[in-house]
């Protein structure tokens, strides 16, 4: 049993960023092309995968071809709640529909990929993981020794998965209740509105914000409500920024300021599903309370989270040097570490971050 693959496999359930150099790994122990990860939740599909296959599942994507493939492993392939093994396409559907089946025929021959083996995995909550190994056209069907040394690694690759998501809920849990430390509510969402995890304080901001039907986010203002899903939607992209959107809620709130936040880093991953913070401010600028926010979202120290939010206050940074009685060569390097946390090129861009979390 290869050690150094299971190490990366737990080491992935951690850092999810790292599950394409784990499923590398696998590959290359079992002898096939290429590997990928498909989490499926309702009908929205995310996935990790190695490099060799990525743009073939980008295209496949796009061209409707993972639902086709969902529809003939429902109907084909057994559905497994534990102790997940792997079996071969070729073995279920059987070799001349393979030739035929428009999936293979028209899209994954095309692109010079042929048969796979993999797994399905039911999880508590109804969500699908698919494991699946692929073998380039001309190298054939995986043979049964890459088979049996896959079947090996299944209870690991199970393992991984499941501690993957839970490690993921527990994480976006703590952020929000972390948050919840500074008096703030907040949650995080998926893509399509779904709240993943709230805090306390965000429970009580009904009825103005609420987690209404199928836990999706609903808001008593439906203009912002609008507003907000389409932030949601575009925070996927690369380049995402903080959106701001004022809230009219009923006294005694008044006005409240819901900030959606792209996330990042290991908050990020396909097991969650999570795309955005959500935070809830009062219609006030407070910059000190920014600079705690900026300390847990972006891991900033407190030198540079106090520094980002002087820059906001409109100071330079040879003003900030002088206050606190240090080069300016220092303020620089407090900036440029900042900029690099926060995933970001511009002083600019930095305080677009900061005002937009708290813009009044």
């Amino acid at each position: 049993m290869p050690e150094r693959t299971i190490d990366l496999l737990y080491e992935a359930s951690l850092f999810p960023d790292r599950w394409p150099e784990a499923l590398h790994a696998a590959m290359l122990h079992v002898q096939a092309s290429a590997a990928l990860l498909i989490v499926e939740h309702k009908n929205e599909q995310q996935f990790y995968c190695t490099d060799a296959i990525a743009g073939t599942l980008d295209r496949a994507h796009a061209g409707g071809w993972l639902q086709t493939s969902r529809n003939i492993r429902r109907a084909r392939f057994p559905k497994q709640r534990q102790n997940i093994c792997f079996v071969r396409d070729l073995d279920v559907i059987g070799t001349s529909e393979i030739k035929t089946a428009p999936l293979y025929a028209k899209f994954l021959h095309q692109e010079g990929w042929g048969s796979n083996a993999g797994a399905q995995l039911i999880l508590p909550d109804q969500r699908e993981i698919i494991i699946s190994f692929e073998n380039r056209l001309e190298m054939g069907p995986l043979d049964q020794a890459s088979l049996d040394r896959l079947n090996e690694l299944a209870p690991h690759l199970e393992r991984a998965s499941r501690l993957s998501s839970r490690v993921g809920l527990a994480r976006a849990a703590s952020l929000v209740t972390t948050i919840e430390q500074l008096g703030l509510p907040a949650c995080t969402l998926a893509a399509d509105g779904s709240v993943i995890a709230a805090n306390n304080a965000f429970a009580g901001l009904e009825p103005c914000v609420s987690a209404g039907a199928f836990d999706r986010l609903a808001l008593s203002d439906a203009a912002a409500q609008k507003q907000i899903y389409q932030a949601l939607r575009d925070s996927s992209a690369p380049g995402a920024t903080p959106r701001p959107f004022p809230v009219k809620c009923s006294s005694p709130r008044g006005t409240i300021v819901l900030t959606v936040l792209p996330v990042t880093g290991n908050l990020r991953d396909i097991f969650t599903r999570a795309t955005a913070l959500l935070l809830v401010t009062p219609g006030a600028r407070n910059l000190s309370q920014a600079s705690e926010l900026l300390e847990k979202l972006y891991g900033l120290t407190p030198t540079e989270a106090r520094t980002a939010c002087e820059l906001a206050s409109s100071m330079s940074i040879p003003e900030i040097a002088r206050r606190h009685a240090v080069s300016v060569g220092t303020v620089r390097n407090h900036v440029k570490s900042t900029l690099a946390k926060a995933d970001v090129r511009r002083q600019a861009d930095l305080i677009a971050i900061i005002n937009n979390l708290f813009p009044f």
